[in-house]
């Protein structure tokens, strides 16, 4: 994708080549989203094509994440012994990085820095930390009974907010820091759940289409994101005469 990209850009987006060299370089170093926030690139800019590479910057966050997280886990695994514990220390980590939302953004302000911060989008990782710790993956998958149809409540809950809060929020969105971006990470969590049990959820989302698109989602996201992002300048100009949202 990266040398597709490359090669297409720099024959048929010029006006972007100065900007290539650097978004290239960290997007091979899963460091995009601090290099477009250092850069004061705004995510949310409604004017002309957006920036090469510009949606790498939440997988440099999930890179960043697992180098960071694995050696914080094997010291609490080292130095913390109760189970409880353990996850307590994974629920705090996601409160701190919404707490760290909080801090940083600024009301009226462009939210580009809270959104691309690993800091600040950590929370929805750490709330997927948390709950492996808390309900471990053999204990999900043997629930039975009241659990399982907790579990199927709860991922059905997960999954209603996510339709949502996909329709109704932004990323421009005041509601969204933190407390839009933490509800869509407990939704999220909840689904995960009931997909990892043995009940209706979990059927519904183990059906083969769903599967095949599951297997292919990070090549799907890699090009489609890239090649929604790379419409014409005649159509970005008509984008700015649309009002927001």
């Amino acid at each position: 994708m990266l040398v597709t990209v490359t090669a297409a850009v720099s024959l048929l987006e010029p006006s972007q080549r100065a900007a290539l060299r650097p978004a290239l370089l960290g997007a091979v170093t899963y460091t995009s989203n601090w290099w477009q926030a250092l850069a004061q690139q705004s995510y949310f800019s409604r004017f002309g094509p957006p920036p090469v590479f510009q949606h790498l910057w939440s997988l440099a966050v999930e890179e960043q994440f697992y180098l960071i997280w694995p050696l914080l886990l094997a010291a609490i695994l080292v130095m913390v012994r109760r189970p409880a514990a353990r996850a307590l220390f994974a629920w705090g980590g996601a409160l701190a990085s919404a707490l760290v939302a909080v801090v940083i953004y600024s009301p009226g302000a462009d939210p580009s820095l809270v959104y691309y911060g690993t800091d600040t989008h950590a929370s929805a990782l750490m709330v997927g930390a948390a709950l492996a710790i808390t309900w471990p993956l053999a204990s999900v998958a043997a629930a039975a009974g009241k659990t399982r149809r907790a579990l199927d409540v709860a991922g059905t809950t997960g999954l209603l907010i996510l339709a949502w809060a996909m329709w109704h929020l932004g990323g421009s969105d005041p509601v969204l820091y933190p407390y839009g971006l933490v509800l869509a990470a407990a939704a999220s969590g909840g689904l995960i759940l009931a997909a990892a049990a043995p009940g209706r959820i979990g059927s519904l989302l183990s059906c083969k289409p769903l599967r095949w698109l599951g297997i292919r989602s990070y090549g799907v996201y890699l090009w489609h994101c890239r090649s929604s992002r790379s419409a014409p300048a005649w159509r970005h100009a008509r984008l700015r005469r649309l009002p927001p949202g």
